[in-house]
C-alpha cells in the first residue's frame, strides 16, 4: 500500500513539475546522437531486472519506480545536471515521468528515446546484457 501512495505522489509531482519533460528522439536520432557524443550521460529508468536483461552500453540504472529515485538524482553532480542527459525506459512512458521529475530537481537538457528500448532492439541497435 505504501508503494501505491508513493507512486501516486511521484506521478502527481511529474504532472505538475515546471518546464515539461524532455525532447523526444526517434531511435535512429538517438543512436546517431549517442555515437557522436560518447561521453553523454545515459540513464535507464527501468527496474534493475529489466536493466540486466539488456541496456544501452554505458547506461546508469535509476529505477523511476523505486522509493529512492529522487534522492539518487540529487547525488548526480551539478555539471551533469546542466549538460545533455539521455534517458530511456521500455516503451517511453516511464522515461516521460522521469523527465518531469528530473526537470523539477534541476536537470536542464534532457533527451528521451521516444519509443523506448523496445524500438532500439527491434531496429537492431546494440545492447549490453548483465549477468
Amino acid at each position: 500500500m505504501k508503494k501505491f501512495y508513493f507512486l501516486s505522489f511521484m506521478v502527481a509531482i511529474a504532472f505538475t513539475a515546471c518546464g515539461g519533460g524532455a525532447k523526444k528522439l526517434s531511435t535512429k536520432e538517438a543512436f546517431d546522437m549517442l555515437a557522436q557524443h560518447r561521453d553523454m550521460t545515459i540513464i535507464d529508468v527501468r527496474t534493475p531486472e529489466e536493466f540486466r536483461q539488456g541496456h544501452i552500453d554505458g547506461a546508469l540504472n535509476l529505477d523511476v519506480q523505486s522509493h529512492d529515485f529522487a534522492s539518487r538524482l540529487s547525488e548526480i553532480p551539478s555539471e551533469v545536471r546542466g549538460s545533455r542527459v539521455f534517458i530511456y525506459c521500455r516503451s517511453g512512458r516511464r522515461s516521460s515521468v522521469a523527465a518531469r521529475i528530473m526537470k523539477s530537481v534541476g536537470f536542464t537538457d534532457l533527451v528521451e528515446l521516444e519509443a523506448g528500448i523496445i524500438s532500439w532492439v527491434e531496429e537492431g541497435y546494440p545492447i549490453t546484457v548483465s549477468e
